[in-house]
């Protein structure tokens, strides 16, 4: 359970670096509370693709693949957010 939770956190931590590092490089406003809760849905959406593609790189042994596809997953899940608000 707890490698859940901390892959969970990490999800979470990746797409909202993401948003941010979007919004600030395009001079973006967004009202804070409404990314949140868009950041929030759209990682619950996206989490469980990330997971199988990453699951599919374990299982032939591509563990650095895995990891490179489940973040570039959640980055493109924080960009996604930003763009649903502007």
């Amino acid at each position: 359970m707890k490698s859940e939770t901390n892959l969970a956190r990490t999800a979470c931590e990746i797409a909202a670096q993401s948003a941010v590092s979007y919004i600030d490089q395009n001079n973006l406003k967004v009202d804070t509370p409404t990314l949140s809760r868009v950041l929030a849905a759209e990682i619950k959406q996206d989490i469980i693709t990330a997971l199988d593609d990453a699951k599919e790189a374990l299982d032939i042994n591509m563990g650095q693949v895995a990891e490179a596809t489940f973040r570039a997953t959640m980055r493109l899940t924080g960009i996604n957010a930003v763009k649903k608000l502007i």
